[in-house]
C-alpha cells in the first residue's frame, strides 16, 4: 500500500518499518500528493484515515488479517458508527486503489 510520488515515498502511505528503515526517503511532504490530501481532512476522516492506515497495510492484505483487524477496529463502535467507518473505509479504498479501467467492449 506504498505510493510513491515522483521521486519522494510518502510516510503516509508506507509501514513504520520502512520509515524507520530509510527516514531519509521521506522527507519532501512539500512535494506529496497524499499528505496535500490528508492535511485538509477534518478530524472524524482524518481518524478514519489512521485507522484505515493501520488496517490496510502490506502486511495485513498478504497475510488475509483485513477482517481481524477491521473488527478490531470497529469493535468499540455502535452499528452507526461502523457503518461510518466502513464507509470512510471503501471511499479511502476506492480513491487509493481504483479498479481497473473497463474497456469500451465490456
Amino acid at each position: 500500500m506504498r505510493h510513491d510520488a515522483p521521486n519522494a515515498p510518502c510516510c503516509l502511505m508506507a509501514s513504520d518499518a520502512e520509515v524507520e528503515e530509510d527516514p531519509d526517503a521521506y522527507t519532501r511532504c512539500d512535494e506529496c500528493p497524499v499528505a496535500e490530501q490528508v492535511g485538509g481532512l477534518c478530524g472524524e476522516n482524518l481518524a478514519a484515515w489512521r485507522q484505515y492506515r493501520q488496517v490496510m497495510t502490506r502486511f495485513s492484505v498478504d497475510t488475509q488479517s483485513v477482517p481481524v483487524l477491521l473488527r478490531w477496529a470497529c469493535e468499540e463502535l455502535d452499528a452507526d458508527g461502523r457503518e461510518d467507518l466502513v464507509a470512510r473505509f471503501a471511499l479511502l479504498y476506492d480513491a487509493l486503489c481504483p479498479p481497473p479501467e473497463r474497456k469500451a467492449s465490456e
